[in-house]
């Protein structure tokens, strides 16, 4: 049996892997300059390294449930979603029926 540590660790390494080749995607894709490449390559390899030793320090010192944390996290993820269809749906200047919202949306 797996220890549960590890697994998140294994998990977390590969999902900062995976944004890490996201970003040299669109490096590839877009037209960068070099010194601008390097900056943020090397300020988000700083933000990957220190932000997961941060978040388990502080994980650690605060004695809340992790379920609460991520449902705060889920419904600010929805409000922003939400936000932003509205907001893409009225700047546009039409008039928005109930039936076009939900045509639009799809």
């Amino acid at each position: 049996m797996i220890n549960i540590e590890i697994f998140t660790i294994i998990v977390i390494g590969i999902s900062l892997s995976i944004d890490a080749f996201c970003l040299t995607l669109m490096y590839g894709l877009l037209n960068i300059p070099k010194s601008t490449i390097i900056m943020t390559s090397c300020s988000i390899g700083i933000f990957h390294y220190f932000m997961p030793l941060i978040g388990y320090k502080i994980g650690n010192l605060i004695p809340i449930n992790s379920k609460y944390i991520l449902i705060v996290v889920l419904i600010l993820i929805l409000i922003e979603m939400i936000k932003s269809i509205f907001t893409s749906l009225f700047s546009s200047g039409e008039i928005i029926s109930f039936k076009t919202f939900f045509a639009k949306s799809k």
